[in-house]
């Protein structure tokens, strides 16, 4: 026995010696592919992410609005399609439109977060003709990867700009880019379930363990184990730039589970095998086999949380089918009901089920028997109380324990959408079964008032040119009366001779011809004008102040002209001059209400620009500020109730834009008001 005992205990020793090496190496062997694993899962989850941001790319770039852009660099299509929105929408941070030759047609870089400007400068030494993220040499051409700039590394892809059917030929390249900042690396860690960090190749402050890897041997191999303690393991990994160089280290680090249960299993081990030996061996096996479970089930697990990240847009569920309680849910789906994540694990659908339970089991039924079905429009309760409508499609994950995966997007808004579409139809069609008839009386009413207006302008022309033939009478008139009297004198002092009365006749004739051809000018420039023709601004100027020269002598008014002679435009003469004379005589009635030391009109014409500009410009102090918007309006005077009309300065501005196609306008100068005339130029 004692023989056999110590035979016994040697083996026992033996077999402890020499097992230890084995257990620790088949437990380090796990713990180096489980910390591989998770390094190629936060590789997978980095790939992942740029796809979906070049699947983003391909949406803009195959498009036959993106196709004519890139030709013609039209600013509606930045208008219509490139408004800031679209960086918080698609989750980008910089946007270039880029032709063949390198040129950069469109450029943008808002942060996607807060909406703040970036700087794009230091991206251009990339964007060059014979950049791989320019070139595209066929329709499917795809660069896509990390890229390193002073600010930080990218996230960047770039697909040919086609048409439509994503045919070519190739015009340019769409270009999208992302910081992976902390933000983004954030978002990776929760998708990947993994402590993912990122180190720039080069960086001083790297951790040392970080620089080893890189001068060891093993970095350029496509991943690497450290064993940074007892309690901690690492992984790391080089990731190239879309240029093939280095230019991050990707590091997962988890703590050494799988090594300190096999640790704490040899010890367990050795301690029994010294007691009972063969129940010691049954033991660890047993041990062995439930870490092996434990193991699978991990797996099991990282499927399911796969499944949740390749369907992370929208809100997933995992469901046990047996009793409908919730395993799982993602973020999108706890904001569709307002619930936490840990809020919603363990309730039941029938909690947030707006329907019978019934509806529930009849769904889950029906997906079990089809293995995968869409289900249609369904309605769930909110935590709040509220109801949201959904999209709902679900599938069976196959297993060991069947899980029922739910897949669910809010349509609340579309359908609220839909209802106010509808709702506007209705009152577009109840608007049109009346526009015809308002429009009509519409039309009616504002020829009602045109009629108005032109009828009081008219009267206003008229007292105007009647005020203006007295002014030219006045003079010739007094002549009469002088030579008529020097006849009665003459004939009371018999000194009336023949030669006197043919001189005072013929004198008198001719003031009565003078004053015939006055009548005559003014009825000819009160009569309407049938066509545009071609006329000369400086005739149009003196012809308006002949008018009212009499009137500005009488009260001391000075006016300066200077208008070059050849000035010529296309339109109606007289209404343009009748244009002239309404602004000379408000400049008139203002002076002499004013009364400056020396009343003084300005009045310039000069070509500007293919335009014939005339400005009229007085000194006598301006117009009011509160009123200068009004002063075109119909119906307003400044001028009192006995002053004016208040449509002279409307009717002008409708000869001179609606008529002529040209613009009146005015403003404050340093000690009155200037009004400018502009119609196009016909000889310019």
């Amino acid at each position: 026995m004692i023989i056999i005992g110590t035979c016994y205990a040697i083996f026992l020793v033996v077999l402890l010696i020499t097992s230890w090496p084995v257990f620790i190496g088949s437990f380090l062997s796990l713990e180096d592919r489980e910390i591989e694993q998770d390094i190629k899962q936060a590789l997978s989850t980095l790939d992942y992410t740029v796809d979906q941001l070049s699947i983003s790319v391909g949406d803009y770039s195959g498009w036959d609005e993106s196709y004519r852009f890139i030709q013609d660099a039209n600013r509606e299509f930045i208008k219509t399609n490139l408004d800031d929105k679209i960086f918080p929408m698609l989750r980008i941070d910089m946007l270039l439109y880029v032709d063949l030759s390198g040129r950069i047609v469109y450029e943008q870089g808002i942060d996607h977060l807060s909406t703040r400007p970036i700087s794009l400068e230091s991206l251009h030494p990339y964007i060059t003709r014979d950049s791989p993220l320019v070139q595209h040499d066929t329709p499917k051409s795809e660069v896509s990867g990390i890229l390193r700039l002073p600010e930080g590394p990218l996230l960047i892809a770039s697909r040919p700009i086609l048409t439509s059917r994503f045919t070519g030929p190739v015009r340019g390249a769409l270009i999208m880019a992302r910081f992976l900042d902390a933000a983004e690396l954030a978002h990776l860690r929760e998708i990947s379930l993994l402590p993912i960090r990122i180190f720039p190749v080069g960086d001083r402050l790297m951790p040392a363990d970080v620089r080893a890897f890189l001068q060891s041997p093993a970095s350029g191999k496509s991943l690497k184990v450290y064993r940074k303690s007892p309690d901690r393991i690492a992984g790391y990994s080089m990731i190239e730039n879309v240029f093939g160089e280095p230019a991050l280290v990707l590091e997962v680090e988890i703590p050494r589970s799988a090594y300190r249960q096999g640790v704490i299993a040899i010890r367990y081990f050795t301690a029994w095998v010294g007691g009972i030996g063969l129940a010691a061996a049954v033991t660890a096996s047993l041990l062995y086999f439930r870490m092996i479970k434990y193991r699978q089930k991990e797996l099991e697990t990282q499927a399911l949380y796969s499944s949740v990240v390749q369907q992370a847009s929208e809100g997933i569920v995992l469901v046990d089918p047996a009793d409908k309680r919730i395993l799982e849910a993602n973020t999108a789906f706890a904001e569709i009901l307002g619930y936490s994540k840990i809020e919603l694990r363990g309730m039941t659908l029938y909690e947030i089920f707006a329907g019978p339970s019934s509806g529930v089991d009849k769904d889950v039924a029906g997906v079990k028997i089809s293995k995968q079905r869409f289900l249609g429009e369904r309605t769930f309760r909110r935590k709040d109380g509220g109801l949201v409508l959904v999209e709902q499609s679900a599938n069976i994950i196959p297993g060991e324990k069947e899980v029922l995966c739910m897949v669910l997007r809010d349509i609340t808004e579309r359908k609220r959408v839909e209802e106010i579409l509808r709702e506007k139809g209705e009152q577009l069609e109840a608007l049109n079964s009346t526009l015809e008839q308002r429009v009509q009386d519409e039309v009616a009413k504002n020829r009602e008032k045109d009629h108005v207006l032109i009828q009081q302008n008219r009267q206003a022309a008229m007292g105007e040119m009647v005020d203006h033939i007295a002014h030219q009478w006045k003079q010739p008139l007094t002549s009469l009366s002088i030579t008529a009297q020097l006849l009665e004198d003459s004939y009371r002092n018999h000194e009336l001779t023949d030669e006197l009365v043919e001189e005072a006749t013929g004198k008198m004739e001719d003031l009565v011809q003078h004053m015939s051809q006055t009548i005559e000018v003014f009825r000819d420039f009160y009569s309407p004008d049938k066509r545009k023709i071609v006329f000369n601004i400086k005739e149009s100027i003196d012809l308006a102040l002949s008018f009212i020269a009499s009137a500005l002598r009488l009260d001391s008014i000075e006016v300066e002209m200077e208008a070059e002679p050849r000035l010529m435009a296309a339109g109606y003469p007289k209404e343009y001059t009748q244009v002239l004379l309404n602004l000379l005589s408000n400049a008139r009635d203002a002076l002499k209400q004013t009364n400056p030391e020396k009343p003084r009109i300005k009045i310039s014409g000069f070509a500007e620009d293919n335009r014939v500009v005339v400005l009229i410009a007085d000194n006598a102090g301006g117009i009011p500020e509160g009123i200068m918007e009004r002063i075109f309006d119909p119906y307003f005077s400044t001028k009192g109730e006995s002053g004016g009309t208040g449509v002279g300065l409307y009717m002008s501005r409708n000869i001179i834009e609606k008529n002529m196609g040209g613009k009146l306008e005015v403003r404050m100068i340093e000690k009155g008001a200037e009004f400018r005339i502009e119609v196009p130029c016909a000889l310019c």
